[in-house]
């Protein structure tokens, strides 16, 4: 790898474009590969962003012998499938969020990477902003004080237009698609999983769920309540509140630029301004540069042959596996790969 790791992008959609980009934008990593399920798609991808080889198949992608590192970012169905193909070719992935479609799929990956030696790491990018590392050394040294809940929403209305969204058969549903933000939030504030979980929600016609409003415990006396919708604009925010004070993070919390600390009554309002855009970026979404932070933070774990990130740890992935699925059991949502 020679200090830089070669990535291979699996999947072609909106989110590989950005996260393309944002690797792009890191000094310790250089895309070598893009894979499609059909060579036009990749030699179109690779065009855009000046990629040298296009693969007309995932096979060949993860076969490539100049690919240290795979990223998937297929429709959440396709992630196990992905991610297996790519650790039996001896690749380290990255494999966009969910991790997978429940707890079962999540322990095969976890498993087989865990007896290759291979890095695995599901990409909850909103942990790597320096946003957040601010607030867990803010938790850490006590200046909250200690931390008894936590409120965040993430929630928007759905058109219609974007299918993977509402169609069961791609992995359709609120809490997979933009819920399991909030979740990873609450994984982040309280360090564990949860010992109590309540959850209610309003399906669609499809089956996925459409709205989900969940209240979890975890130490006695902590809380986090979340709600997540596809009917409607909600303020996209968190707060976290302790003894001492508490910290609003603004919208977006998925990927913050603001946060707000008050403490006995004063405010005091911090920002951490996303990077730059490069002036050849493409860029699909909404400030995606944040991504580069993730991108840097497992580039860097791969070249110090690390097997997992310390920030985002395969423990949390499967901890938060097991919640979602039974917040989808309560609210009465089942997928092909639940049986």
């Amino acid at each position: 790898m020679a200090g830089r790791v070669r990535w291979g992008i699996l999947g072609t959609g909106k989110i590989a474009s950005d996260f393309t980009s944002a690797l792009r934008m890191s000094d310790n990593a250089i895309v070598a590969a893009v894979g499609s399920r059909t060579q036009s798609s990749a030699d179109e991808f690779a065009r855009v962003h000046g990629i040298a080889k296009a693969h007309g198949s995932y096979e060949a992608l993860v076969a490539d012998a100049d690919v240290d590192a795979i990223y998937v970012s297929t429709p959440h169905t396709g992630h196990k499938d992905a991610t297996l193909l790519a650790l039996k070719n001896k690749k380290h992935v990255l494999c966009e969020i969910p991790m997978a479609m429940n707890l079962k799929e999540v322990k095969q990956m976890v498993e087989l990477a865990r007896s290759s030696s291979l890095f695995l790491m599901e990409a909850m990018w909103t942990r790597f902003f320096p946003a957040y590392d601010h607030i867990r050394k803010m938790i850490k040294e006590g200046t909250l004080g200690e931390i008894k809940a936590l409120i965040a929403n993430f929630g928007f209305k759905h058109t219609g237009k974007v299918e993977r969204l509402y169609n069961p058969e791609l992995g359709g549903g609120a809490l997979l698609d933009i819920g399991i933000y909030p979740l990873a939030l609450a994984f982040d504030v309280f360090g564990c999983k949860p010992s109590r979980v309540q959850a209610t929600g309003h399906r669609m016609d499809t089956g996925v769920d459409e709205t989900v409003s969940f209240t979890l415990e975890f130490q006695p006396g902590q809380f986090a309540s979340i709600f997540t919708t596809f009917s409607c604009d909600t303020p996209c925010d968190a707060v976290i509140m302790g003894t001492k004070g508490s910290v609003r993070v603004h919208k977006p919390m998925w990927h913050p630029q603001d946060i707000t600390i008050t403490i006995d009554g004063k405010e005091e309002h911090k920002s951490f301004p996303a990077p730059a855009p490069p002036s050849d970026f493409p860029s699909m979404y909404f400030d995606s540069t944040g991504m580069v932070y993730e991108a840097q933070a497992v580039s860097e774990c791969i070249l110090k042959g690390q097997t997992e990130s310390e920030l985002m740890t395969l423990e949390h992935t499967l901890a938060m596996a097991q919640t979602l699925d039974e917040l989808r059991r309560q609210v009465g949502v089942v997928y092909k790969q639940d049986s």
